[in-house]
């Protein structure tokens, strides 16, 4: 089984703050038997320029997310991951996020499923220091360390099938 979906949208705005905004997605998900590896691939560019300021601002934000599981039963699965996030706003240079863990399908009917995720995993941070001391505006910026930290990530989720057409997602 494979499902293949992409999403696209431009906005533009006049006015105090002239902006030009794109933001894209793109999601793969393959299961094949017992396995399952779902890709997904996010950008985000917005251009702005601020008329009573007379400057203007650009912003490109990535994320990259492989996740594979692998079902050990009907209620339990294993699932190991990667995700890589480059997002200026936060003058963030790369993130790494790599985990672990289990999903258990807690309850699961056609009207109602609950799921509990649970894992652990590591995080490479890297900031943009460098790039922003040498414009001209911040070349007094303090550097930010980069650093590596590890996490535990617990998470529940609920699914209602209200009607056939609208779902209450809770996470």
């Amino acid at each position: 089984m494979y499902h293949f979906n992409g999403r696209y949208s431009y906005a533009e705005t006049s006015g105090n703050i002239d902006a030009e905004m794109h933001d894209g997605t793109v999601d793969l998900f393959l299961r094949k038997n017992l396995f399952t590896s779902s890709t997904m691939y996010k950008v985000q560019h917005h251009n702005m320029d601020f008329s009573l300021l007379a400057m203007g601002m650009k912003t490109t934000n990535h994320s990259f997310h492989q996740q594979f599981s692998f079902a050990v039963t009907d209620k339990l699965s294993a699932v190991a991951g990667l995700r890589w996030d480059r997002n200026n706003q936060k003058y963030l240079d790369k993130r790494l996020i790599y985990y672990g863990g289990l999903l258990f399908n807690l309850f699961d009917s056609p009207k109602f499923k609950v799921s509990l995720f649970g894992s652990y995993g590591e995080t490479e941070t890297a900031y943009m220091s460098e790039e922003v001391q040498n414009t001209f505006l911040y070349s007094d910026f303090p550097s930010v360390d980069d650093y590596d930290s590890d996490f535990a990530y617990f998470n529940q989720t609920l699914n209602w099938n209200i009607t056939d057409t609208v779902t209450f997602s809770e996470q």
